[in-house]
């Protein structure tokens, strides 16, 4: 049950950063386009950048739902029942 939680607090965390850089605009939140120089920030597509970076988010926050759901008895209630026992 603690890995369950852990795997759908984390899945939430990446939808929310997700969600934070597509519609908040946040740019400041991206690793190495947050540190390069005024020029530098002028050669990059800021939309394209951050539509890149919320859809690796809400991919990665997605893969973490499948092991939260993959072995969790409340999604599985007949496989974990104790009455075949």
């Amino acid at each position: 049950m603690t890995q369950t939680l852990l795997h759908l607090s984390l899945a939430l965390f990446l939808f929310l950063l997700g969600c934070l850089i597509k519609y908040g605009k946040v740019d400041w939140m991206i690793a190495g386009y947050n540190t390069s120089s005024k020029e530098e920030k002028g050669k990059f597509d800021v939309e394209a950048l951050c539509q890149e970076e919320d859809n690796f988010l809400f991919t990665l926050g997605g893969t973490m739902l499948i092991p939260a759901t993959a072995r969790n008895p409340f999604f599985h209630k007949k496989a974990y029942s104790m009455e075949h026992y």
